[in-house]
C-alpha cells in the first residue's frame, strides 16, 4: 500500500512552525498524484538536520546548479527533499517565515499555498510547471 502525503509528512516528524510542505500540496488537496515530498525549512532545522546526517547533501549535477544559480541546499532522503529556501533564481523568492506563517493546514499539516506554488512555477516556466499551473487554475476557479 502506497503512503498518502500525509503518511510521508508525518513520518519526517518535523516541529510545526519551522516548515512547511511545498511538494505535494497539489496531493493533498487532490489535484495530482506526487512522487515525493518537498519540504522547506526554517534556517535552524535545515542547518540542525544537516549536521544530524540524516539526510545527505545532494551534489547532483542538478543540485549544483540550483546552488550556484540560487544560493539555496537541497538535503536528499528516502522520497523526500529538505530545502533550505523557496526560490527560483531572481525570478521567484518568498522568505520561509513568510510562507509557515500563510500555510494552508490540510489535515494538521502546514502546506503552501496554491497562490505562492503558482508564483513559483511560473518563475520556473518548465513544462511541467506549465502543465501544473493549469491544473492549479482549473482547481482555483472551481475552489473558491
Amino acid at each position: 500500500m502506497t503512503q498518502s502525503i500525509f503518511d510521508k509528512v508525518r513520518a519526517l516528524n518535523l516541529p510545526l512552525g519551522k516548515y512547511v510542505v511545498v511538494g505535494g500540496v497539489m496531493e493533498a488537496l487532490g489535484i495530482r498524484k506526487n512522487n515525493d515530498v518537498d519540504v522547506v525549512v526554517t534556517k535552524d532545522l535545515f542547518n540542525k538536520l544537516k549536521a544530524a546526517s540524516l539526510y545527505k547533501t545532494c551534489d547532483c549535477t542538478e543540485c549544483e546548479e540550483i546552488r550556484l544559480k540560487d544560493d539555496k541546499e537541497i538535503l536528499k532522503g528516502d522520497g523526500v527533499d529538505i530545502i533550505s529556501k523557496y526560490s527560483f533564481r531572481d525570478l521567484y523568492y518568498c522568505p520561509t517565515e513568510t510562507l509557515i506563517e500563510k500555510a494552508n493546514i490540510i489535515e494538521g499539516l502546514p502546506f503552501v499555498s496554491l497562490d505562492e506554488l503558482r508564483k513559483w512555477k511560473s518563475a520556473c516556466a518548465r513544462e511541467k510547471d506549465l502543465a501544473d499551473i493549469k491544473l492549479i487554475d482549473g482547481y482555483l476557479s472551481t475552489h473558491k
